[in-house]
């Protein structure tokens, strides 16, 4: 099938090239991910009846990170296609090529790497976000994935940490010039990418005078290691995630102890966060993460979650108290919206209180909880945390913080005296 696709100059000598081992790493918005899912797109339509695996840390990573978006691509290039959204998820082409995508199933996890032995007969594997993907898993990968053991494996990535195993297997072999037979990498910013905006470089730019690990990893490309990190990720740190259908019964099929609500517009992304207090574990799901979004469009996100989840109408909803403009129209339009604790420091140390288990589906939250840190001062870490990145995780803190500190209203039931006899009594009114 011939197909001219606009692919970035960046990424074509390492995509194209004949490397088994392919490594794409740099800074946020530098075209990867777009540059891989063209690569594998036009790879597809040309290899009658192969397969092709795409793998993120979890499925909605894996759907709204590159399926969705491989199934737009196709559909612009006008391309038939047969889409299967639900597990195991797939694209199928007209030549037989199945591509297939899959959550990445860690060893520790509940689900092992034994499930990748059904993909055993692969020719390209593509690991997005590979950070998610441990040195060991990464074995476990290879070693039961029969034929995958020769096919082509291509991995995609920020260098947040510079003792990752993909930081030793690709970026300092790349950088001394040392790389062995069959590895390609490439490394780019968004300098690389000319579809961004002057004032999308330039947010990446001033990342300078925010935060130098920030410049480090998301601007310039290079390993870094966010020092100082506020939630630490596991069974023994502060929080984990899992799947929302993993949630306790209780959780799935009760209201919220309620919901924090962080504004935006043009730059910045709204959030609704809302979580459950349930014995000494607290649950978050992400309800709302974009941009652009008028009070109008807030307050008619919000009554379509009423009706979906059947929540009443009496859920707090806290928000954050720098727009009380926008509160007072909630309320008005009969949410019941309340003023947010704002005190940073206080809020996260309640948060800290209780272990948090955060849904697979609020991949926005997740990216945000790895990242958030304390600010530097001249090498010293404050008590201050960054203040970017971090939408999600304060509709998260108003939550919680909120309702931790603010009681619930208590209703006075005035019972009237047994000869009490209503006027309407007999039907009358």
């Amino acid at each position: 099938m011939d197909l001219v696709i606009d692919m970035l100059d960046a990424f074509q000598d390492v995509l194209l090239c004949d490397a088994t081992s392919k490594g794409l790493y740099g800074g946020s918005s530098s075209g990867k991910t777009t540059a891989v899912q063209q690569y594998c797109l036009i790879q597809a339509c040309n290899e009658d009846n192969e397969e092709t695996l795409v793998l993120m840390e979890t499925q909605t990573d894996v759907l709204v990170g590159m399926f969705y978006d491989m199934c737009d691509m196709l559909t612009d290039w006008g391309v038939d296609y047969i889409p299967h959204e639900s597990s195991p998820t797939s694209i199928i082409l007209p030549n037989g090529h199945c591509i297939w995508f899959s959550p990445i199933y860690k060893s520790k996890g509940p689900q092992s790497s034994e499930a990748f032995k059904k993909f055993n007969n692969v020719k390209r594997v593509v690991i997005n976000e590979a950070t998610a993907l441990s040195w060991e898993d990464h074995l476990q990968l290879k070693n039961r994935m029969g034929r995958t053991k020769t096919a082509e494996i291509i991995y995609t990535w920020n260098p947040t940490d510079e003792n990752h195993w993909l930081t030793k297997h690709f970026v300092e072999p790349y950088i001394e010039h040392r790389l062995p037979p069959g590895v390609a990498v490439c490394h780019t910013t968004h300098k690389d990418n000319p579809y961004l905006t002057p004032e999308k470089h330039q947010e990446y730019e001033d990342l300078v005078n925010i935060d130098q690990n920030y410049y480090r990893v998301y601007c310039l490309g290079l390993p870094g290691r966010l020092e100082g990190l506020i939630y630490v990720e596991g069974e023994k740190g502060n929080w984990e995630h899992q799947p929302f259908e993993e949630f306790p019964e209780e959780v799935q099929n009760s209201p919220p102890t309620s919901c924090g609500l962080d504004w935006g517009y043009s730059k910045d992304q709204t959030a609704l966060v809302a979580h459950w207090d349930n014995g000494n574990r607290r649950y978050a799901h992400q309800l709302i993460y974009a941009l652009n979004m008028t009070s109008s469009d807030i307050i008619m996100r919000i009554n379509q979650l009423f009706k979906e989840w059947g929540w009443p109408r009496n859920l707090r909803f806290f928000c954050d108290p720098s727009r009380p403009d926008n509160i007072e129209e909630l309320r008005r339009a009969g949410i019941n919206a309340i003023g947010a604790v704002n005190d940073i420091n206080y809020g996260i140390d309640v948060v800290k209180q209780k272990h948090l288990i955060i849904s697979d589906q609020s991949r926005d939250l997740i990216r945000e909880e790895r990242s958030y840190i304390w600010a530097e001062k001249n090498g010293i870490l404050t008590n201050k945390p960054v203040d970017k990145f971090n939408h999600a995780l304060d509709a998260k803190r108003y939550s919680i913080a909120s309702a931790h500190s603010i009681p619930r209203p208590t209703r006075l039931v005035v019972r009237p005296q047994m000869s009490y006899k209503s006027p309407y009594a007999g039907g009358a009114r």
